[in-house]
């Protein structure tokens, strides 16, 4: 499946007609948050790629690719805080836990952080199962009771717009769309180097690449209307 680095050499391919191969750690951030590409026309493709990514998920945040179902958190034994980043919200009525290596399920209670402190200051109970996953600041999930075994707490969730962290990443929705972001791209290439004359045959083919890939696209992913979901 086509890989961040690999959509940017496809733009790079489309545009210049001629292969490229970009080093994979060329793709990386400075910690100011600079792209390390010294090549101004690759710097520009691979922040545009990035740029696109995030955009695309924040036109369209309510689309089934940026929903996750499954696995949420392994706890371990005692253990009643956990790291988990990138969730922009949660269905709180899906949540369940299982015992490791048993199979009934057990609802989990997902609190509002601010209500679970009301209730600790009354509450205090020992090891056991899971009862309440509660959402702190920071990207902190406190399970609570703390659990006494490893459990399993499956549920849905939906995911905040990211960029990519590594070359190697792969968009969100499935490879028959992925052009999408390359045809964004050189849409942006062809306005930014329209002096250079870049500008008749790129649009040319991006006007006939782009509207029918992004409308299945969207056809694709957006989800019916009146599908509401409750999340926190």
């Amino acid at each position: 499946m086509p890989t961040y680095k690999q959509i940017c050499e496809s733009v790079l391919e489309e545009a210049n007609g001629r292969p490229v191969e970009l080093a994979s750690t060329s793709l990386g951030k400075a910690s100011d948050g600079t792209y390390s590409l010294t090549d101004p026309t690759q710097r520009n493709i691979v922040r545009w790629v990035d740029d696109l990514y995030v955009q695309v998920q924040q036109q369209m945040i309510e689309a089934r690719f940026m929903q996750k179902r499954g696995l949420f958190i392994k706890t371990a034994d005692s253990v009643e805080e956990y790291s988990k980043s990138g969730i922009r919200e949660v269905n709180r009525h899906s949540f369940y836990t299982t015992r490791q290596g048993q199979t009934a399920r057990i609802p989990i209670t997902v609190l509002d952080y601010d209500f679970w402190l009301q209730q600790e200051r009354v509450y205090h109970l020992p090891d056991s199962n899971p009862l309440w996953l509660i959402r702190k600041p920071n990207f902190q999930w406190l399970v609570y009771p703390p659990p006494s075994a490893v459990w399993n707490i499956y549920g849905e969730w939906w995911l905040k717009p990211e960029g990519f962290d590594a070359p190697d990443d792969e968009p969100l929705w499935d490879e028959e769309y992925h052009d999408v972001l390359k045809w964004k791209a050189l849409q942006l290439f062809a306005a930014e180097f329209a002096a250079e004359g870049a500008q008749q045959r790129l649009m040319a083919r991006v006007a006939q690449m782009l509207p029918p890939l992004e409308k299945a696209f969207k056809r694709r992913y957006i989800p019916a209307v009146g599908s509401a979901h409750p999340l926190v």
